[in-house]
């Protein structure tokens, strides 16, 4: 396995996407300081994982990302691709080529691909340390590493020979295994303690569940004795309730029958009286008989006056009868200047009586307005009766209605109407109300008294009004007759002054005759006047039969109407009374049907009560009501010794068993898995100390070995201290670093394969004494720490090695005897040098020169001195 190729873009000065093509060979990275060379080496480190930012030489992860130039401006992600060769199946993983992947950006997003396939850190952690990639000793070594590794803690020192002697793969399975195992045992304590406090929960919860299987069995069979009883007595009730109504129906339909029989009788009385003018007629006909006698009686005696006349005219001289023409002349004018007296002073009268009548008809009309309002305040007082839970009796509407009906009908017809008409409706009324007024005591009792009090005191109000308007129609009907007495003795007057006016003319043609001399010419006169006034007699003989005819006929009907009347009211009255009964009746049912249904509504209200649904009654069963209700009540008593008892105590019973038995499964499983995963970790611990010990051993004698060709002699040794050798503290002095923490030496504790506290380096300078390598000088730490490394990757060798500048430190001969010895190693691993030593870059196969440009970005260029050789030989 090995490092084929890199992908760079974005990184730190490396903004351009570049790649650098490896082989197993040495390949050696060059270029003056500052041009980013060493970005190369953190690019893989940080690809592989690396957390550490002092390592990353940055304080923020966002820093290696591109940060922008002065002709270039900042990127936003950074990414590195490793292409890896595993056709030697290093890693375990079925791929020939692995491309690890890790992605930044600016926002602080991160990503870690293997073959395009997202990834976790560990994941990558777990497959390098497998393949035997140390990303944090050995593997890659940066600038001013080689010392740290001898000035390292020693924790610090544990974790690197770990790695060196191939056991981080286990030890990384150990601490998964470890935490899988105080997880587990947190887990079973948790689970444990819950089980306990389920326990006593779980008991209390099943004398719970078996009560309340009791009161449910319970509930069922009380359930079914109240759908039967209430189904029972629901039935019984409703069949009351019918058969009581279609008795009030059949009363209804026979009240309609006996409204309808009294409303034809009301309104074929109404049609007689309106028919009934017989007084006006009687009257007009009367006068028109008198006026047609007087007229008859009047040409009488002008016909016996002119007979006479012509009896004596002939002997008298014609002088006698002047004196009595001329003073019957004088009577008649007196006469008819005392009649247009008359006529003037009745025609005062009339205009007195036409605005006496005005003023009763604007009274007249002003009753009728208030009778309106009070009518109105009446519907609407009904109405909110009628609205009323206490007064709901279809009868009372009917009648509230009627009522209404009638007092319409007596104002729009109350001018028309005969006195003796307005009184008896008026009656009619005044007993409806009364009807009412009992009715509505029934049904209510002492409920809605005020409206009842508003309604009554309005129809007393509006009885007074109408009383006073029947007072108003009697003074208006005797102003009228006043009226029509003065027509028709104007009329009369009128008629009279007519006949005086031809008295006088005919008394003026006396005179004229009385002074004429021829004779033979008067008595033609005469008797011409007497032959007129006998045919004026005969027309008026007719006329007065016809009219005497008239009056016969008029007095038979208004007795034949007279009767009918009476009949008609007689038979109101049986049928009022009739109809009195049947409401009483009809009351009495309503009365009734009212308890009925008062009694249902209680039986509803108590299946309320009692949580019965009314649509599960049994409203088929025949039962005996007294010994069912006695077993509800038993059923009860029951009910209440159990108690109330949560309705989801089933429910919670069912969980807390399932939780109860989950738990205690659960329990058993991690039991199992603890002792596995224990198993596990001694097996682990097995595998680490055996492997450990044994590289151990081998890369003590290669680092004696190296360290001898790089200080021509001399000798080193690795020696291991343990916890159980350790009598006291160790100081910094002793271990060859800096003072480590209890932390770390937990850590360290946790994970010593066979209880290693420290592991320490006595070395041996041809010359000088044997001494500790915190004595060394820089350069001999650094030829002590290149042997250690050379050591352990003969030994153990990783894929790849990046060597940052390892050598700088080193002189000449000691900087050749550094390449020699990475030469000899390079068939067991592949190395990557970064260097500026001459003897490195005359070893490498491959070199790589970088550069910076003023932009501020690195830029590759390659050399193959393999190629370069055979282009030379050409």
């Amino acid at each position: 396995m090995f490092l084929k190729k890199i992908e760079i873009q974005g990184f730190k000065s490396f903004a351009n996407k570049t790649e650098l093509l490896f082989d197993q060979n040495l390949t050696a990275i060059v270029g003056p300081n500052g041009s980013g060379k060493s970005n190369v080496a953190d690019a893989i480190r940080w690809a592989t994982g690396e957390q550490s930012q002092k390592l990353l030489r940055t304080k923020k992860s966002e820093e290696v990302i591109f940060a922008g130039s002065d002709t270039k401006n900042r990127l936003g992600l950074a990414e590195v691709s490793l292409f890896l060769d595993n056709h030697d199946k290093r890693a375990p993983i079925d791929y020939d080529e692995i491309v690890i992947t890790r992605r930044v950006y600016r926002t602080g997003e991160s990503e870690y691909i293997i073959n395009k396939n997202k990834v976790r850190l560990i994941d990558v952690q777990l497959l390098l340390a497998q393949a035997s990639f140390g990303q944090n000793n050995y593997s890659i070594i940066g600038q001013g590493m080689i010392d740290s590794i001898l000035s390292q803690s020693s924790a610090s020192r544990k974790n690197f020979f770990d790695e060196a002697t191939g056991v981080r793969e286990f030890q990384i399975k150990k601490e998964k295994s470890q935490l899988k195992y105080e997880n587990t045992q947190e887990n079973l304590e948790k689970s444990r303690l819950i089980l306990n406090e389920l326990s006593p929960r779980l008991k209390y919860l099943t004398k719970q569940v078996n009560k309340f299987s009791k009161l449910q069995e319970t509930k069922s069979d009380l359930e079914e004795s109240q759908n039967n009883y209430y189904g029972f007595l629901l039935n019984e009730i409703k069949a009351k309730i019918d058969t009581t109504k279609k008795e009030l129906v059949e009363k209804n339909k026979a009240k309609e029958i006996i409204e309808k029989q009294l409303l034809d009788i009301e309104n074929k009385l109404s049609q007689e009286e309106n028919k009934n003018s017989y007084s006006k007629e009687f009257n007009l006909l009367q006068d028109k008989h008198e006026e047609l006698l007087t007229s008859k009686n009047h040409l009488i005696h002008d016909r016996v006056v002119y007979q006479g006349k012509l009896d004596v005219e002939f002997s008298n001289t014609g002088k006698d009868n002047i004196s009595w023409l001329m003073e019957q002349k004088n009577e008649l004018e007196k006469e008819e200047q005392k009649n247009q007296k008359e006529i003037i002073e009745i025609e005062n009268n009339l205009n007195k009586l036409s605005k006496e009548l005005i003023e009763k008809n604007t009274r007249q009309e002003e009753f009728i307005a208030k009778i309106n309002q009070i009518q109105q305040k009446l519907q609407e007082n009904a109405q909110i009766d009628n609205s009323s839970d206490s007064i709901n009796s279809d009868e009372i509407k009917l009648k509230i209605n009627k009522l209404n009906t009638s007092f319409q009908k007596l104002i729009l017809e109350i001018d028309t109407m005969e006195i003796g008409s307005i009184k008896q409706e008026i009656f009619f009324i005044s007993k409806e109300i009364e009807y009412l007024h009992k009715n509505i005591n029934k049904e209510n009792g002492e409920d809605n008294t005020g409206i009842k009090k508003n309604y009554f005191r309005l129809q007393e109000e509006f009885n007074k009004y109408l009383l006073s308007k029947d007072s108003l129609v009697n003074e208006i009907f005797d102003l009228k007759n006043q009226k029509n007495s003065l027509d028709n003795k104007l009329s009369f007057l009128k008629q009279r002054q007519s006949e005086i006016s031809s008295k006088i003319k005919k008394v003026v043609v006396d005179i004229e005759i009385a002074n004429s001399k021829d004779r033979s010419q008067i008595q033609e006169q005469i008797e011409s006047a007497v032959s007129n006034l006998n045919n004026k007699i005969a027309d008026l003989d007719k006329e007065i039969s016809k009219i005497k005819s008239q009056i016969d006929n008029l007095d038979a009907e208004n007795e034949k109407n007279r009767k009918n009347i009476f009949e008609l009211q007689k038979n109101a009255r049986n049928i009022q009374l009739e109809l009195d009964k049947l409401n009483q009746e009809s009351n009495e049912i309503n009365i009734s049907l009212a308890r009925l249904q008062t009694k249902e509504e209680d039986i509803k209200n108590e299946i309320s009560q009692e949580s019965v649904n009314i649509e599960n009654l049994n409203f088929e069963s025949h039962i005996n009501k007294d010994e069912i209700f006695e077993k509800i009540n038993r059923l009860k008593r029951q009910l209440s010794q159990i108690g109330e008892i949560e309705e989801n105590v089933e429910n919670e019973y069912s969980e807390v068993e399932t939780k109860y038995n989950f738990l205690n499964q659960q329990i058993i499983d991690l039991e199992n898995a603890s002792k596995n995963i224990k198993e596990i970790i001694e097996d682990l611990n097995k595998k680490i100390e055996e492997k450990f010990d044994n590289n151990f051993k081998k890369i003590n004698e290669t680092f004696g070995k190296y360290f001898k060709i790089l200080f021509n002699g001399g000798n080193a040794e690795l020696q291991i201290t343990k916890f159980d050798d350790l009598e006291k503290e160790e100081t910094p002095e002793e271990i060859g670093g800096t003072e480590e923490t209890e932390e770390a030496k937990t850590r360290s504790k946790k994970t010593a394969n066979s209880g290693i506290a420290d592991i320490t380096m006595i070395v041996k300078i041809p010359g000088k004494k044997l001494t500790s390598v915190n004595f060394l000088s820089g350069g001999e730490k650094a030829l002590t720490s290149i042997a250690l490394v050379c050591a352990i990757i003969f030994n153990n060798p990783s894929p790849f090695v990046v060597l940052d500048e390892v050598d700088a430190a080193l002189d000449e001969a000691n900087s050749e005897r550094f390449a020699e010895i990475v030469d000899m190693l390079k068939d067991k691993t592949q190395f990557i040098c970064i260097t500026h030593n001459r003897a490195t870059m005359h070893k490498a196969e491959t070199l790589y020169g970088v550069t910076m440009s003023e932009d501020g970005i690195s830029k590759i260029l390659s050399i193959s001195f393999s190629e370069a050789k055979k282009y030379s030989e050409q």
